[in-house]
């Protein structure tokens, strides 16, 4: 295997576990991502055939975890990281990396906290999850900046889990989300809160941090890991930045929710939103004024790994500092940058206006008007709350807008003058128009409605029905031009 691939770095030599897999006799393909298959070189090895290309993912992903090595099929590696977003848990609980790929959904893996029960990590994924997620991480790679980690397939596995429920035993179909395997910025960072009853579990975890960093400098040299580094927090930066400003915030903002790239991954937490609202969509609030924060603090968790393991002076404390302001101050040019585009500002114009010298003034003008909306604080965890304050930043173009947002409209008429009002103030409100279907839990609702109407009880119509929902829900959700087609704010690396 090619040494620069993530998956070389995932293997059992550089400190992951080794875990025994079953190959799942009556497994089957539910969903193909015909568009993103070509980032897979054995696509084109395959002859850019979709059908061989499917047979070739089932052959290779289709496996549980076996419950005695003895009727283990093969093996894979459940990939160690640590971070701070994995509570008691030393890497991956559910997923791991089998023939390049990483295949969420195989069964409780040892990573998984001792003092977690059964439960309540069982190690499953199952279709509603594997749809959502998969509607998201289409949304976010076709629309964000940095794009996302593509789901390459679902997989039913042709097993059922049954919730024991209020309401009466619930069943539920057990899948597998295949994706391409990738390093996350966590797997060079210690697991340090791990609970495991395993004796020298802090050992092993060392070495695998330093086996990661001798891993990567094999393949990509110290100075090439090093530019990756320093170019994650610039991409980070205007990914949080496009999440919050186009109202569809990931929900979990941790190094071990993202790749050392800067895509996106692990959509279990988004939602969409309805406003600029401090929103909730999983445990607590996120104010706009902290949204940085858990970047920030990542970033000093792994200026220090990288530090020890790589140059030291990118641990220095004034060095840390000094890059925190830089990625903070480009996170907050990328939010007046995203805020003039939902507004139909033309890229060109918003990129010029966002580096010149009133940029601080356009950057006043629109935190206040995000303030605005800020002052209300919303729940999307258990129920859809409305806003009492409207959404109406389409309104920016009307001839009286609201006065919250005169400041804001009197400066876009500044920057397209009035032959450009009529197309931004259209292309403004297209972009602005909520998603009221993604918001969480109606989204849950949604995919579990829309499947069970088309093929209820009777498994056998899903291959046909899976595609249809994640091609209706993503269609109806896109709101911006790809993102290929945009300029973007350039970073100081």
């Amino acid at each position: 295997m090619d040494g620069k691939s993530p998956a070389a770095l995932l293997a059992s030599d550089h400190g992951h576990v080794a875990v025994p897999m079953r190959r799942l006799g009556e497994a089957r393909l539910l969903w193909l991502n015909e568009r993103a298959a070509c980032i897979d070189p054995l696509f084109a090895a395959l002859g850019h055939d979709h059908a061989a290309y499917g047979r070739h993912l089932l052959a290779h992903c289709a496996f549980l975890i076996a419950d005695h090595p003895s009727h283990a099929d093969t093996q894979a590696t459940a990939d160690r990281y640590g971070g701070a977003g994995i509570g008691r848990n030393g890497g991956s609980g559910r997923n791991v990396c089998i023939h390049g790929y990483l295949v969420k959904g195989v069964g409780r893996t040892p990573l998984v906290s001792a003092s977690t029960p059964e439960s309540h990590a069982s190690g499953g994924a199952y279709l509603e999850e594997c749809v959502r997620e998969t509607i998201f991480s289409e949304i976010v790679d076709r629309e964000f900046p940095g794009g996302a980690l593509p789901t390459l397939a679902i997989i039913d596995t042709g097993l059922t889990q049954i919730w024991e429920t209020a309401e009466g035993p619930k069943p539920e179909r057990r899948t597998l989300l295949v994706r391409p395997a990738f390093l996350r910025p966590a797997h060079f960072e210690r697991a340090v809160t791990f609970l495991s009853d395993r004796p020298l579990e802090g050992s092993f975890d060392h070495q695998r941090v330093v086996a990661m960093f001798r891993g990567a400098c094999e393949a990509w040299t110290p100075a090439g890991l090093r530019r990756m580094f320093d170019r994650l927090w610039f991409r980070w930066a205007h990914q949080l930045a496009y999440a919050f400003v186009h109202r569809l915030p990931h929900g979990s903002n941790t190094s071990s929710n993202i790749a050392f790239d800067g895509r996106l991954a692990d959509f279990g937490a988004m939602s969409a939103v309805p406003s600029w609202s401090t929103v909730a969509t999983a445990l607590m609030p996120d104010p706009f004024v902290r949204r940085f924060d858990a970047v920030a603090r990542s970033m000093a968790s792994l200026c220090y790994y990288f530090g020890r393991h790589l140059d030291p002076s990118i641990g220095d404390p004034a060095a840390i500092q000094h890059r925190s302001a830089e990625a903070r101050a480009h996170f907050q040019r990328c939010v007046s940058f995203e805020v003039l585009r939902l507004c139909g500002v033309p890229d060109p114009i918003a990129l010029d206006a966002v580096h010149a010298a009133t940029a601080d003034r356009i950057a006043k003008r629109i935190q206040r008007c995000i303030a605005h909306y800020q002052r209300e604080q919303l729940d999307l965890v258990e129920e859809v709350q409305r806003p009492r304050q409207p959404w109406d930043l389409a309104q920016v173009w009307d001839r009286q807008p609201p006065a919250h947002l005169v400041p804001l409209g009197s400066l876009l008429l500044d920057l397209v003058g009035s032959s450009g009002r009529d197309s931004a103030r259209v292309l403004c409100a297209h972009r602005c128009t909520s998603r009221p279907h993604l918001y969480a839990p109606t989204i849950r609702a949604t995919i579990y409605d829309a499947l069970e109407r088309r093929h209820g009880r009777d498994a056998t119509e899903l291959p046909q029905s899976v595609p249809e929902v994640i091609s209706q829900l993503v269609a109806a959700s896109r709101r911006d031009e790809p993102r290929e087609s945009r300029v973007f704010p350039a970073a100081s690396v």
